[in-house]
């Protein structure tokens, strides 16, 4: 029952971190409304583990990817599989010996899953990044070094967070125990996870840089219908807006000078 409360109050604490942000509560930068309120003793200096220079609103960026994960774990949690470990078991031990199970590259999945989910979750997780970083919203869709760039340092996020999914403290290995009895129709850890979302989900990130280039952005300037229209052909772009509590069809793209 403890797991099971945790687990919820996990992805619960996403959503409302985020919401209270967009509703005034919180500033993007500001955290003295915490810090006020620690004893200097107990404070401790906090980095992130990953840097990509300057140009990037990490505030954001974490506050958005918490948001990111903690809807695929919620949702997660609504199948069986993953309740029935949750359920039972200990929470670090199980975690780490998922972990621990990591190996090879099948991992059991459905074809769905590992061609499609994962996909779908990298190219999420590139435009959360492109969101909250200068140069990838100054690049130019198209065959040049700037927007080359831009996609690389999307990619390397995507990277990251493809890691703290499938391993991390709130993740498959930790809700749920995924890799902790290989077999019996349970999925594994395996390195197939680890390319496949990343890599094809930057190249469906493209594809809808492409789609929105030459037609979904002008889209954006008509009528409702039109707007919809453009945040269906434009899916993984459209949630990235609503978890950065933009309406879907927002373009930054429309301020720059592409024609």
């Amino acid at each position: 029952m403890i797991r099971v409360f945790t687990a919820i109050m996990i992805c619960a604490a996403g959503l409302f971190f985020n919401r209270s942000y967009a509703l005034g509560k919180f500033s993007p930068t500001d955290f003295s409304f915490i810090d006020s309120r620690i004893p200097s003793k107990f404070k401790i200096t906090f980095s992130c583990p990953i840097s990509f220079g300057e140009g990037v609103n990490y505030g954001a960026l974490l506050r958005q990817s918490t948001l990111f994960l903690s809807l695929e774990n919620g949702i997660r949690l609504q199948q069986e599989k993953t309740m029935s470990e949750v359920r039972r078991g200990e929470f670090f031990p199980d975690w780490f010996n998922s972990v621990k199970s990591f190996h090879g590259w099948g991992d059991g999945n459905k074809i769905f899953t590992n061609w499609v989910a994962h996909p779908t979750q990298g190219s999420v997780s590139s435009f959360i990044f492109a969101n909250n970083d200068d140069i990838s919203q100054k690049a130019r869709f198209g065959m040049n070094s700037g927007y080359f760039i831009a996609k690389k340092r999307q990619f390397a996020f995507a990277v990251f967070y493809s890691v703290v999914f499938e391993l991390g403290p709130i993740s498959e290995a930790s809700i749920g125990n995924v890799g902790l009895h290989r077999g019996l129709n349970r999925g594994g850890q395996s390195m197939e996870d680890f390319v496949l979302t990343p890599v094809l989900g930057i190249l469906w990130s493209a594809g809808e840089d492409a789609v929105d280039f030459y037609w979904a952005r002008n889209l954006t300037h008509g009528s409702i219908f039109f707007k919809i229209l453009a945040s269906l052909i434009t899916p993984t772009r459209s949630l990235a807006n609503i978890l950065a509590f933009h309406l879907p069809w927002y373009r930054w793209s429309n301020n720059l000078p592409y024609d």
